[in-house]
């Protein structure tokens, strides 16, 4: 799945940001028998007191 996603979805992945795209994929992996709804909502618990800038994806 991950291979299907960075040659599919992501044609470009920096050495820098790999590990959010691996963190991505788990989760969908993680989450993939479980309906729209509370997958949304583990979604926005898991971002809670997360902040991601554009200075930090730049920077």
């Amino acid at each position: 799945m991950l291979k299907r996603g960075l040659h599919g979805t992501f044609h470009n992945v920096s050495r820098k940001h790999l590990q959010r795209y691996l963190d991505e994929f788990e989760f969908r992996w993680n989450h993939r028998k479980i309906e729209d709804g509370p997958r949304m909502e583990a979604a926005i618990r898991n971002a809670i007191g997360r902040r991601l800038t554009s200075k930090v994806l730049v920077g």
